[in-house]
């Protein structure tokens, strides 16, 4: 599962013929045995025989909803679906059945608590899933609740007291009452509450945080055991700061998983660093915390003269595995906390004794006595259970940490999958290439190209490299941009560099890019350089550079050429647009550009969607009768879309190929902070646009591919240019939407590997005839078209008014050479020459090339590769029940992000050196990137987009990092 993951840098592609893939350069942790080393039935039966007090009880309960049935309990993978608690049959929930009787349903708190406020509240969130279907539980929870806030003394900062009868703070409270206080918010839809729990946490925090001595730095982020009146125990107890922890952890997920807080990333961020806090502390120095003996935590961890105890190390052990999963983008970094918690997991394994005892412990009713207790301590037993419930989760979910991803992820597309289910993923080791024993580069903004259909590589092209924590330990600084090519083989996982540099000298993002497979061409148009480019851009800064032009890659022969766009861009490169192939149109396919913007001065302008760029491919594989460079431009007429960046783009025709229909979904207007959910037609020969889908969802910066014959998948994205503000109704970051259904029954988690061929949407029947299979009667732009050159291409004739039909010219076998062009700005390539299958010429496709194998996201002979790679961020977990529409909720869009002031420039041309010299000499002005935007991101297949950037913010990785969980095997992934 890929939990509210944000892939807004994916590189995404598909390889068809091949084993499916999608591919994410991940880093990932692995997995690992879930048998913790010690028989945990053996320990939950002596906790259940030895529990006789009320915190033993909810302790107990906890831990057997944990192990038992954890999927009910706050760190189950959807524990509140729909945004509710769940109604479940508690009788056949072991946990429940076992606690239930020790509920009282006819008093001011669940059960007796000697005094103590927090300990009856333990039982709490037990009582609300009885609740559920026993109404007199759900009022007993309430009354708990309302006496825990509103009747239980304060302490002078308003901490709720632990004691009943004076303002006392003891750390054992944390376990207790926070966690069935953010539960009960849950269960009452009071998100007020919850930031009530929260706050108690920092009032505990303001008063029972240690103030450590100079000697005893290290420790720093204890906390005290009981500071009050009555009572005082400033020990540093390690049972304590581990009731502390796993309160808070519990708390954390209750907001996380919750869709009313899941994005509430500051009180997450807050409650992850108080959590760091303490691990930190228990972990600075092991020769004071440790008890060399036993491996075990001291009893006080300050406190060299006590010996080494099960509890406290069991608990805090199981809080970091619990922690490595909601936040492994702060517990996972580098390995050291987890290797600290599987060193206290094996020695209490050789603590566990056949009985399942656990000893040495703490004795919980005399923690002060320095006599272990090797009979079994109740909350101690209670504590091995959860410990080996956390592992055995954490061990089992494969997940992959966000940011900067560093190896590949796939995912089987020869089979039907539900992204809500059991969608399939496997991560890949990236290893150097055996030739120059480089690693591929991190990047994002980049593009994933297919390749040849007999080919077994998928190619990655360009990119910029992601910085956007410097702390993050897979950070990879620039490259050079020598080797701006690599091929990764899909059977063996070598990466292999391929050498242009001599023709196309720099590494552009943020341009649009196509390919046609079959002719074994890639497409990249314009984009730019940063100074994250590679070495030799560093010294831009923030700054940019456009390029003008297209490169063409030979993925047959590995060489490359740049041709002019001038006579389309008129000298101003464009970014963040669409571009698409349409192999059977014109001698040897077209290419359509989209949309996009340009950028100067102080202004990012937007491209009007009323009109597109065509590229006639033949202009350079040596079929074009035309004499001039192969770029038109058609006029559309009629309602069109509102300009727009960082949308996708696929393709898909008619069965008999009258019409060619390219499908736009997404995208948003930075000038006037518009979001759109929408997905729009480009049908051509008709040039006539036709809106089929219009949500409250928006997505941009996303990548889309077709797939399973009829079907787009997207992948990844963001919903406003605050990323931060909304949580994602694509939580496991990809939707399927059928293109043949459209409006009705379009957007769906099912991806199906047997979908029938694609017919033409209805809606699209409607604006240019005919019907399902085809047969459309309008096949001529309204308007004519926009020039003789245009009508050539399409008809054949120079008749601006001719429809596309009986007029159509037999073409010739094409020549998928790219000729060696003396005269071109890069001096030209000499490339080998090979032939394409000769085009059908049947009436219902003549002038239309015969082209059998899939665009980038397309299917056939039934196994499609879908693959992904780059920079995958996260930022927030969000799991509800349904994509957003116009009847149910309405999605936020969030703040406005800014445009950012640019200054005017000179615009070098992607295989030209003058852009270089411009670097070397520090001549022409450079572009200023957006300084205030927080999510701009990339697409591949669509439109890429500028690095997202964190303005005004601390670069920490618990505010900026995020995490990414991928299931399911029921078995856990290993990398490959």
């Amino acid at each position: 599962m890929i939990a509210a993951i944000r892939m807004p840098f994916a590189l995404s592609g598909t390889k068809v013929g091949f084993k499916t893939y999608l591919f994410a350069a991940a880093t990932s942790r692995g997995a690992c045995s879930p048998n913790p080393g010690y028989d945990v039935n053996g320990v939950a039966q002596l906790a259940r025989l030895l529990a006789s007090h009320s915190w033993e009880y909810g302790a107990a309960a906890e831990a057997f909803l944990e192990l038992s049935n954890s999927s009910l309990s706050v760190f189950g993978e959807d524990p509140f679906p729909g945004g509710d608690v769940p109604v479940v049959d508690w009788e056949q929930v072991d946990a429940l059945a076992y606690v239930e009787p020790f509920i009282r349903t006819d008093s001011q708190t669940l059960i007796d608590g000697d005094g103590a406020v927090g300990d009856p509240a333990s039982l709490g969130v037990s009582a609300i899933l009885i609740g559920q279907t026993n109404p007199v539980f759900l009022a007993a929870a309430s009354r708990q609740e309302d006496y825990v806030v509103n009747v239980a003394p304060r302490a002078w900062n308003g901490a709720i007291s632990q004691r009943n009868n004076t303002p006392e703070l003891w750390a054992d409270f944390m376990y207790m009452a926070p966690p069935f206080l953010a539960y009960y918010a849950v269960a009452t839809s009071n998100t007020s509450l919850l930031q009530l729990t929260i706050d108690q946490c920092g009032l505990y925090r303001q008063i029972l945080q240690a103030n450590t001595t100079a000697q005893q730095r290290s420790l720093q982020g204890l906390w005290e055991h009981i500071i009050g009146p009555q009572d005082t125990q400033p020990q540093l107890w390690s049972t304590g700061n581990a009731w502390v922890a796993a309160g808070m952890a519990r708390v954390l997920a209750t907001t996380i998983k919750w869709r009313e807080t899941a994005c509430w990333q500051p009180q997450q961020n807050l409650l992850t660093g108080w959590i760091k806090e303490i691990i930190d502390g228990a972990m600075g120095d092991s020769s004071i915390t440790s008890d060399p003996s036993t491996g075990l935590l001291r009893n006080i961890l300050n406190d060299t003269s006590w010996f080494g105890e099960t509890s406290g190390t069991a608990l805090l052990a199981s809080v970091v595995y619990r922690m490595a999963v909601l936040a492994p983008e702060t517990f996972s970094q580098n390995g050291r906390y987890i290797a600290w918690a599987d060193s206290l997991r094996g020695s209490i394994a050789s603590h566990v004794n056949a009985n399942g005892t656990m000893a040495p412990a703490v004795n919980p009713l005399d923690w002060g006595s320095t006599i272990p207790l090797t009979t079994g301590s109740p909350e101690g037993q209670s504590f091995g259970v959860l410990l080996a419930a956390a592992y055995r989760d954490w061990g089992s979910t494969p997940y992959w940490v966000g940011k900067i991803t560093t190896g590949p992820i796939a995912v089987d597309m020869s089979s039907s999958w539900n992204w809500k289910t059991n969608i399939t993923e496997k991560s890949i080791k990236k290893t150097a290439s055996p030739d120059t024993g480089n690693f591929p580069p991190n990047v994002q903004n980049a593009v994933l190209f297919q390749g040849p259909p007999d080919d077994v590589q998928v190619y990655l092209y360009g990119g910029i490299t992601p910085t956007i924590n410097e702390s993050f330990p897979g950070l990879q600084w620039p490259t050079t941009d020598q080797y701006t090519l690599w091929g990764f083989d899909t059977n063996t996982y070598v990466w292999t560099q391929y050498d242009i540099f001599s023709t196309v000298p720099q590494r552009p993002s943020e341009g649009a890019f196509a390919e046609i497979p079959e002719l074994g061409l890639a497409f990249y148009m314009n984009g730019m350089i940063s100074g994250s480019s590679s070495l030799s851009t560093g010294d831009l800064g923030n700054k940019t550079i456009p390029l003008d032009g297209m490169v063409v890659i030979d993925l047959k022969t590995y060489t490359a050429r740049n041709i002019s766009t001038d006579s389309i861009t008129n000298g101003q490169p464009r970014i963040r647009g669409g571009m698409i192939a349409v192999p059977k149109l014109g001698p040897n396919g077209i290419l359509v550009t989209i949309g996009g913007a340009t950028q100067n001065s102080n202004s990012l302008n937007l491209i009007d969607m009323n009109q597109v760029n065509i590229f006639d491919i033949s202009a350079i594989t040596g079929n074009s009768t035309g004499t001039d460079d192969g770029w038109y431009t058609q006029i559309i007429s009629g309602n069109v879309p509102q300009p727009r960046v960082d949308f996708c783009l696929v393709l898909a025709s008619a069965p008999d190929n009258s019409s060619h229909n390219i499908y736009m979904y997404g995208g948003w207007d930075p000038t006037q902070d518009k979001y759109y959910d929408e997905v729009w037609v480009l049908s051509l020969p008709s040039f006539v646009w036709i809106q089929i889908y219009q949500g409250t969802a928006p997505r941009y910066g996303h990548s889309c591919h077709v797939v399973g014959n009829r079907q787009m998948v997207t992948v990844g994205g963001l919903d406003n240019a605050n990323a931060t503000d909304n949580c994602d109704w694509e939580y496991m970051s990809v939707a399927i939407f059928d293109m043949t259904e459209g409006t009705v029954n379009g957007w769906g988690s099912v991806f199906s590997a047997n979908k029938p061929p694609y017919q033409v949407n209805s809606q699209i029947v409607t604006a240019v005839g005919g019907d399902l299979n085809g047969s459309a009667t309008q096949l001529l732009p309204q308007g004519g078209w926009s020039s003789t050159q245009v009508a050539n291409l399409f008809t054949g004739t120079n008749n601006q008014t001719a429809p596309v039909g009986t007029s159509l010219v037999s073409i010739n076998t094409p020549n998928t050479t790219i000729p060696n062009s003396g005269n071109s700005d890069n001096g030209g390539v000499t490339n080998s020459t090979s032939t394409a299958p000769p085009p059908q010429t049947t009436a219902a496709t003549a002038g239309k090339k015969n082209y059998t194998a899939a665009i980038a996201g397309g299917s056939a002979g039934g196994v499609v590769a879908l693959i992904l790679l780059g920079f995958l961020v996260q930022y927030c977990m969000h799991k509800p029940s349904k994509r957003p529409s116009s009847e149910n909720e309405q999605l936020n869009t969030g703040s406005k992000a800014e445009n950012e002031g640019q200054e005017s420039y000179t615009k070098p041309e992607l295989g030209t050196e003058n852009s270089r010299d411009i670097l070397r000499e520090g001549r022409g002005h450079a572009q200023e990137l957006f300084s205030d935007i927080h999510g701009v991101l990339s697409e591949a297949g669509g439109s890429p987009m500028s690095e997202l950037r964190s303005v005004g913010r601390r670069k920490t990785p618990v505010e900026l990092d995020a995490w990414v969980v991928h299931e399911k095997d029921d078995s856990p992934v290993s990398p490959i």
